[in-house]
C-alpha cells in the first residue's frame, strides 16, 4: 500500500507530460535560441512542473532525513555509506537548483543530467563496493540497542 501512495506522483506527472499539448500544466511553450554558438531551447513551465519539483525535493529530503535518523546512532562504519547516499541525492538537486534560478555558470544549460549521471555512476559504485544499501547492519544494530540482556551473534557469511 505504501508503494502504491508513493507512486501517485510520479504516475500522474508522467501522465501530465505524455498529455501536455492538451492541458499545457507541465510545459506551457519551448523556444529555440543561440547563445554563444550553441543551440539551446528554453521551455516555459507550467505550474505542475513547479508543483512536482518542489514534491520531488520534499520526498528526496524525506528520505535524507529518515537515513540520517537510521545510520547516525548506529556505527561509524556506516558514515561512508551516509555520505555517499548523501552527495549522490545532493548532485542532481543542487544541478536542477541551480538550473531552475538561473544562478548556474552557464544560464540555460541543464547541467541536472550530468548530476544524474554522476549520481548514478555513485550509487553503482556503493552497492558494489560498500553494498551501499545493505540494511542488515542498521537493522541489528537498531535491534541490539533495544535488547536489554547482552548477546552474542555468530554470522558465518560475514555479513556485518
Amino acid at each position: 500500500m505504501l508503494l502504491a501512495t508513493a507512486l501517485v506522483m510520479p504516475v500522474m506527472t508522467l501522465a501530465l507530460v505524455w498529455t501536455n499539448d492538451w492541458h499545457h500544466l507541465v510545459y506551457q511553450n519551448f523556444e529555440v535560441f543561440t547563445r554563444g554558438g550553441l543551440r539551446m531551447f528554453e521551455a516555459t513551465r507550467g505550474p505542475w512542473f513547479y508543483f512536482h519539483f518542489g514534491y520531488s525535493a520534499v520526498f528526496s529530503m524525506g528520505c535524507a532525513l529518515t537515513l540520517l535518523r537510521f545510520i547516525l546512532p548506529g556505527s561509524k562504519h556506516y558514515l561512508m555509506r551516509l555520505g555517499m547516499y548523501l552527495v549522490a541525492i545532493a548532485l542532481p538537486a543542487a544541478a536542477a537548483i541551480l538550473f531552475e534560478s538561473g544562478v548556474g555558470p552557464f544560464p540555460g544549460f541543464d547541467f541536472t543530467p550530468f548530476g544524474l549521471t554522476a549520481c548514478a555512476v555513485l550509487l553503482t559504485f556503493g552497492l558494489g563496493q560498500f553494498r551501499l544499501f545493505d540494511m542488515v547492519p542498521v537493522v541489528y544494530d537498531q535491534l541490539l540497542r533495544q535488547l536489554p540482556d547482552p548477546v552474542l551473534v555468530v554470522d558465518r557469511e560475514a555479513v556485518c
